[in-house]
């Protein structure tokens, strides 16, 4: 992804995805994963529990009453 910090830039084009493979490989598929999911793979590389981690905006998104 690209893109710029003015959010009216959108829909001139400066906020995008690109998609790039391997010739040798084209379109692998990946499985995204989703927060609940990353949370408790960083708490069992740490060897915490999952409500030791703590990531950067995550209070942001308390703050609005949201789940990150």
């Amino acid at each position: 992804m690209y893109h710029c910090h003015i959010i009216e830039h959108e829909d001139g084009g400066m906020m995008a995805q690109i998609e790039t493979f391997d010739p040798a490989k084209p379109k692998q598929e990946y499985k995204l994963m989703d927060m609940d999911t990353l949370m408790m793979a960083l708490a069992k590389e740490r060897g915490v529990k999952p409500s030791e981690i703590w990531m950067g905006g995550m209070q942001s998104y308390e703050k609005m009453g949201m789940k990150m």
